[in-house]
């Protein structure tokens, strides 16, 4: 696939969304840092997780929610194309999240400039 790649807004922090329900793909632009994404999750999204189920949907997230198009599977694409068909790489250096049930709905904080990260769960 012959596409430019996405160049992120260097005041903004991107999560790639994993909508377990219907296997629909969201890139999350927010303004906040990681500990403030970490806390949000924590106190805001997991609580309303816990209510809603899988019918929580990535519009409740603060900030931008963009439908990406997975490349070559549903379950686990090669990467992404976002409407303004630019490429995001399944290697990205973003952060990452998976939504479905309070059991098994995460995100992962990518550490700036650092190969580690962390996952942030029930």
């Amino acid at each position: 696939m012959n596409l430019p790649p996405f160049i992120s807004n260097k005041d903004s922090q991107y999560t790639i969304i994993c909508e377990e329900y219907g296997y629909a793909w969201w890139l999350w632009e927010h303004k906040s840092t990681p500990q403030e994404l970490k806390r949000y999750w924590k106190e805001v999204v997991l609580p309303d997780i816990a209510i809603r189920g899988c019918l929580f949907s990535g519009d409740n997230l603060e900030g931008k929610v963009t439908k990406l198009q997975p490349i070559n599977s549903s379950f686990e694409p090669d990467g992404w194309v976002t409407p303004e068909q630019h490429l995001i790489s399944k290697d990205a250096a973003m952060h990452k999240c998976h939504l479905h049930e309070k059991n098994d709905s995460w995100l992962n904080i990518k550490a700036a400039h650092e190969p580690s990260s962390e996952t942030v769960s029930v």
